[in-house]
C-alpha cells in the first residue's frame, strides 16, 4: 500500500513532536492543506503488501505507549502511560539517503525553514524498508 505521510520538520518542546516524527498518514494522492504543506514535510511511501489498508497504515500515527501497544486501548482497558507523542519516525539521515537513491537532492534547511511550500518528495514514492523506524 502506498500512502502519503506528513512528517514533523522541527522539534517541539518537551514531549511534543520531534523532527521526522510521523504526524499523519493518508491515502496516496491525498490533497494536503496549505498550512499542512508549510508545517510538515510530505512524503509518499510504499508500505508494501503487509499493510492491506489505510486503517493499518494509520497505526504509524500511534503514540509511544509504555507497554509498546500498537493500538489505542479499548474503553474498558487501562490506558498505558504515553512516553512520547509519536512512536514512529523517518530519520532525516535515512530520508536523505533514500532521496539521493532516487536522484533527488533535498534542501533540509529549506524544509526546516517552513516559510514556503517546498515539498521535494511529495510526488516520489519511497520504500519504507529502512526508512520508517520505531522509537522502541
Amino acid at each position: 500500500m502506498i500512502v502519503s505521510i506528513a512528517l514533523a520538520v522541527v522539534d517541539k518542546d518537551g514531549v511534543r513532536s520531534k523532527e521526522g516524527d510521523i504526524i499523519c498518514v493518508r491515502p496516496q494522492g491525498w490533497k494536503w492543506g496549505t498550512e499542512e504543506v508549510k508545517r510538515y514535510l510530505i512524503i509518499e511511501v510504499n508500505l508494501g503488501a503487509a499493510v492491506p489498508d489505510i486503517n493499518e497504515a494509520r497505526k504509524l500515527e500511534i503514540p509511544l505507549f509504555s507497554n509498546g501497544a500498537l493500538e489505542w486501548p479499548s474503553a474498558d482497558e487501562t490506558q498505558p502511560e504515553i512516553l512520547g507523542k509519536r512512536r514512529f519516525k523517518v530519520p532525516f539521515t535515512q530520508l536523505n539517503t533514500a532521496a539521493l537513491a532516487k536522484g533527488i537532492t533535498v534542501d533540509f534547511e529549506r524544509v526546516r525553514d517552513q516559510s514556503d511550500e517546498y515539498q521535494p518528495l511529495e510526488k516520489t514514492t519511497l520504500s519504507s524498508t529502512g526508512l520508517v523506524v520505531s522509537k522502541i
